[in-house]
């Protein structure tokens, strides 16, 4: 579990070259040289920032959606099915949304993005306020037959 979700403390163990210790060749001509295999290891901490992004994953059977609402890393595939938490789900056919409120303020309040379809659904359940967001396609409208012949 991810305490802030902004913020992943990743540690990275190298291995640095062993130290070569030739000894003192010069007192016996034969003397093969001898080695140390003393491996030293470093910690690196890094900071890696994930953009968290609370969205719909689709389960069910074919002919059947049903939906998850989960709080997943923007870089995940809405297929791949990785998630770090189930905060509610979606049933489209009986248009039933239910979500846990409290858990979807808080990971907002962390600075988790709710993709434009859950932001409709949040501002319509009153959970989050502001204005619904167009999540239609932005292409141009069509022509009517009529215009084209015309043309």
């Amino acid at each position: 579990m991810i305490h802030n979700n902004t913020e992943a403390h990743v540690a990275f163990f190298y291995l640095v070259d062993p130290v070569v210790n030739f000894g003192d060749v010069r007192s016996t001509p034969t003397a093969s040289p001898k080695f140390t295999t003393g491996l030293t290891s470093i910690l690196f901490i890094a900071t890696i920032s994930l953009m968290l992004m609370i969205r719909l994953q689709r389960t069910g059977r074919k002919n059947e959606a049903t939906f998850r609402v989960v709080l997943t890393d923007s870089k995940n595939g809405p297929k791949s099915g990785k998630f770090l938490e189930i905060l509610g789900n979606y049933n489209p056919k009986a248009k039933a949304f239910s979500v846990n409120a409290e858990k979807v303020k808080h990971w907002i309040s962390k600075g988790a993005k709710a993709s434009d379809t859950i932001h409709n659904f949040l501002v319509k359940e009153k959970i989050v306020e502001g204005k619904k967001r167009n999540v239609l396609s932005k292409k141009s409208p069509t022509k009517k037959r009529k215009e084209l012949k015309a043309a």
